[in-house]
């Protein structure tokens, strides 16, 4: 059969298509380079919405692009897949070369994928006037299908878990929560630590490294109305445990004096539930209020102690 679908022309609709999918093409780049930073901070589930958003951007900047150059030849139609493709995952390196994000290989890939949806879907599109067979266009069709499947994955169970997080709310986190692994990690880069759930419970063994411990983050935020918080810990060593622990809400610098600090000493065998005052943890930056509405992470290390491993019970507000 000839494969007169490749070699289709535009129908010439004429300047104000071109400026309206130019139009695109510049809100599609735009989504994913001013997303606002401060959706970061308020769940996984909106973190994880974000991500895909790149794979929305793109596949619509692709198929701006090929509407607005209509490229006739296979092979100029594929430089516009691969040139879409370069460009997706070089967005991510600009990112990360002004400070926005470091680079992130799952976002490339989102990118990436979202350019091939619109290539395949445009391609899809015109192939229907111009006869394209059956086969390759269902083959197609599998291709898009098991593509958005990749990138919506992380958002079922983000969603999955935000539903759980929701339901059990004053509890911000704990072993039962849905995708509860997701929800931590290593303090630093030069922390080595193993976290793992164990008997309920959120098992943390302390390997190397000058503060190691965990982050927990992509809890519920809004913190009004309670007046502690609680953080359920034990240590099972036959050694003592000094631990540090800092709050931040989502506007918060790394830095010592803009976030809450406290410290706590856990002998041998024990278990304790630590209170803090909300109100001190507001008041703890200290050009500012910390915002009780956007709270962020929640940090536990090992300053002192040779103990090398403790167990997280759960956190919860009071």
């Amino acid at each position: 059969m000839p494969r007169t679908w490749i070699r289709l022309s535009g129908s010439g609709s004429g300047s104000g298509r071109r400026w309206a999918y130019a139009l695109l093409l510049g809100v599609s780049l735009l989504a994913v380079l001013a997303t606002p930073a401060a959706w970061f901070g308020e769940s996984k589930l909106v973190y994880e919405l974000r991500n895909a958003a790149h794979a929305v951007a793109f596949a619509l900047a692709c198929i701006g692009w090929l509407w607005l150059r209509e490229p006739e030849s296979v092979r100029s139609r594929w430089l516009v897949l691969i040139a879409a493709s370069a460009f997706a995952m070089a967005v991510e390196v600009l990112e990360a070369s002004i400070g926005r994000d470091p680079v992130s290989y799952r976002d490339m890939l989102n990118n990436v994928l979202g350019a091939a949806i619109g290539f395949a879907a445009w391609l899809v599109y015109r192939g229907r006037e111009a006869g394209m067979s059956a086969r390759l266009r269902t083959g197609m069709l599998v291709g898009i299908a098991a593509s958005i499947l990749i990138v919506a994955a992380p958002v079922l169970v983000s969603l999955e878990a935000w539903v759980d997080q929701k339901r059990r709310f004053p509890v911000l986190f704990d072993a039962a929560f849905s995708g509860a692994l997701q929800l931590t990690e290593s303090l630093g880069d030069l922390d080595e630590v193993h976290i793992a759930i164990e008997d309920r419970a959120v098992s943390v063994t302390l390997l190397s490294g000058p503060a190691p411990g965990l982050v927990v983050w992509h809890f519920q935020p809004d913190w009004r109305g309670f007046h502690h918080l609680v953080i359920d810990v034990e240590n099972p060593e036959p050694s003592s445990l000094g631990l540090d622990l800092h709050v931040r809400d989502r506007a918060s610098s790394f830095e010592w004096s803009d976030r809450f600090n406290a410290r706590h000493s856990l002998e041998a065998h024990t278990r304790e539930r630590i209170r803090y005052s909300l109100a001190e943890i507001e008041a703890a930056p200290r050009h500012r209020n910390a915002d009780l509405e956007q709270m962020a992470t929640v940090a536990i290390w090992r300053e002192t102690g040779d103990a090398d491993r403790f167990i997280l019970h759960s956190i919860f507000l009071e």
